[in-house]
């Protein structure tokens, strides 16, 4: 299983690569690869790389149950690539440290 985090930072063609991911979504499928994005489907993830947006504070257990929560939908498929994209993974400079923490926790 290959896991591909797209990151693009603001004003990079994100929203482009994300509407041709979102327009070829069947094809994608039929090549098994599965395509999310954190907005959508993944907004646990997206809570837990910013959870500032919601109000809510960082810690090391709501990162730990993103974690489990992504784990069980990709034990639930069986895709063998799985594109994630969403430039708020890539964060504000000061977040990278905590930011690249989580996303090694997701791989591991």
């Amino acid at each position: 299983m290959k896991i591909i985090f797209h990151l693009g930072t603001h004003k990079t063609g994100t929203t482009y690569i994300q509407d041709t991911f979102d327009e070829n979504v069947e094809l994608l499928r039929e090549n098994n690869v599965r395509y999310f994005t954190l907005h959508k489907e993944m907004k646990f993830l997206h809570k837990a790389f910013y959870p500032e947006a919601y109000g809510a504070s960082s810690s090391k257990e709501s990162k730990k149950e993103a974690v489990d929560q992504f784990y069980a939908i990709l034990s639930s498929t069986s895709y063998d690539t799985y594109i994630i994209s969403g430039e708020d993974m890539s964060g504000y400079i000061w977040d990278w440290t905590e930011r690249l923490h989580l996303l090694k926790d997701i791989v591991q």
